[in-house]
């Protein structure tokens, strides 16, 4: 009985640390297609009063924050 819950336990750690793993690799590759998208953006693009680099910058850090809530 104790190898069984033991084998139990470690699978269950197991499928914790995979989901955390791709979890991790998706929010990290997210982040680079975002920033890598606004590279490419025109410079008039950001002048614009709600796309200032400010804003921008704190939107994107609040939508990979509830991503990363959302995938953990």
């Amino acid at each position: 009985m104790f190898i069984f819950i033991t084998c139990i336990g470690m699978a269950m750690g197991a499928k914790a640390w995979i989901f955390e793993y791709t979890g991790e690799n998706l929010i990290y590759k997210i982040r680079i297609m975002l920033f890598e998208s606004l590279l490419h953006k025109e410079i008039s693009w950001f002048d614009a009063r709600d796309r200032a680099p400010g804003v921008i910058a704190s939107v994107l850090s609040e939508d990979i924050s509830n991503l990363s809530g959302l995938t953990t």
